[in-house]
């Protein structure tokens, strides 16, 4: 089978980069500042190359196309940003847990419902990191309605996010303490979320901008 793939630097010029914008903006509200052309080529011109598109202009004429559409989700799963780490942002826990949980616990013990969204969760760690909030609060949280939805544009993120496995390098947020409650470890040095807690997380692919 021949690899029709090209490994020719595809063309690209400052109108391509503007119709990258309004596509970014148009389908997913993603804004790109004019500054960011050479980032929007590094991270495009892959995807170029990999439809065996001679130039950004044809690659674009394609993702518009409805022969394209699948093309255009992996184009704008390029273009998001997945930067997250667990308890980033570790005060917005605090307060969880401190003034959220004990109404959130009792409106649970009397028979309500819980549900928490993470509406941009990447590659899992702040819906994780929700759970484990939730968990360390109210041991018993998976036994009732309560439910974590995590939400991303990005399918590729979405489907990492739901293995609960990350490299022990990604998890320095996460305590000793709450590795070994709701970790296990493999031998690969890979960790991932075990036992009640993986039901309270529920990860979907959502477009905020799109028809929900």
């Amino acid at each position: 089978m021949v690899d029709t793939r090209s490994t020719v630097d595809p063309e690209y010029t400052d109108a391509d980069f503007q119709m990258v914008r309004r596509i970014a903006k148009h389908e997913a509200g993603i804004f790109i500042p004019e500054s960011k052309s050479t980032l929007v080529y590094s991270r495009v011109s892959r995807r170029v190359r990999e439809s065996g598109m001679p130039s950004f202009h044809a690659y674009l004429g394609f993702v518009q196309s409805p022969a394209g559409r699948a093309e255009m989700e992996k184009l704008i799963c390029a273009l998001t940003t997945n930067v997250t780490s667990f308890f980033r942002e570790r005060s917005h826990f605090v307060h969880m847990e401190q003034n959220v949980m004990p109404g959130l616990e009792s409106r649970l013990r009397s028979g309500g419902r819980g549900r928490i969204w993470s509406a941009a969760c990447s590659t899992g760690q702040e819906p994780w990191s929700i759970a484990m909030s939730v968990m360390s609060s109210f041991p018993e949280a998976a036994s009732y309605d309560m439910r974590i939805l995590a939400t991303d544009i990005n399918s590729e993120v979405v489907a990492q996010a739901a293995s609960g496995t990350y490299v022990e390098s990604e998890t320095d947020g996460i305590s000793t303490k709450q590795k070994s409650q709701f970790m296990q470890a493999d031998d690969r040095g890979n960790l991932t979320f075990v036992g009640n807690i993986r039901s309270l997380p529920v990860f979907k692919v959502l477009n905020l901008n799109a028809d929900w």
